[in-house]
């Protein structure tokens, strides 16, 4: 009997350490959850929009935009960077392409990060003005874009309201980062690009 006790002792203070264990990696995983989940403060989403804005003018191609492993950024990148340098990593580390950023937020999305709208539930209005209040936008939000004719795509962050109409920034090929109205197509007018999903940030 006395050689039972110290294995049972063992076993014991064994599943002792594997159980404080599991409590500490749910904990630091629950921490996590909710640092991605906590809503975005009117302040951090005025810094996204000013940062956004401090690139205007930047070329479509700067270095300022480069992601890892594909070189110049171009508009997703632009996103990348504006949203990596004003939330972090965590939460700002949205993918290098448009086609990554949309697969992250979408599944962002399905586990209450956010809301994810793809193009059938985009309102916009007789001009083709996104309607933003109508679709819950704020600033910062993502819009993403698509080709008619093919794969390619693109994405702005929207700035808000100017004289009642909703503006987005972006970098394009036709100038670099600049500003332009929030409409539901942009581009070439015999080949433009068409509103496919919004992604507002909880």
């Amino acid at each position: 009997m006395q050689t039972r006790r110290p294995a049972r002792r063992r076993k014991r203070r064994a599943v002792c350490v594997v159980l404080v264990l599991a409590i500490v990696v749910g904990i630091v995983s629950l921490a996590a959850h909710l640092r991605m989940t906590a809503a975005l403060s009117a302040g951090q989403r005025q810094k996204l929009v000013h940062y956004a804005e401090s690139f205007e003018g930047e070329p479509y191609e700067s270095t300022a935009f480069t992601c890892p492993g594909i070189g110049p950024g171009l508009c997703a990148g632009y996103v990348r960077r504006v949203y990596l340098d004003t939330l972090g990593k965590e939460r700002g580390d949205i993918g290098r392409t448009t086609a990554e950023q949309m697969q992250e937020l979408s599944a962002r999305s399905a586990n209450g990060n956010g809301v994810y709208l793809t193009a059938s539930s985009i309102r916009y209005d007789k001009s083709g003005l996104l309607q933003t209040k109508a679709m819950g936008m704020q600033l910062g939000d993502l819009i993403y874009y698509q080709e008619v004719s093919g794969p390619a795509r693109h994405v702005g962050i929207y700035i808000g309201d100017q004289n009642g109409e909703p503006w987005m920034i972006d970098n394009n090929a036709n100038g670099g980062v600049g500003k332009r109205k929030l409409t539901f197509t942009i581009g070439r007018a015999d080949d433009p690009y068409h509103a496919v999903a919004v992604y507002c940030n909880p």
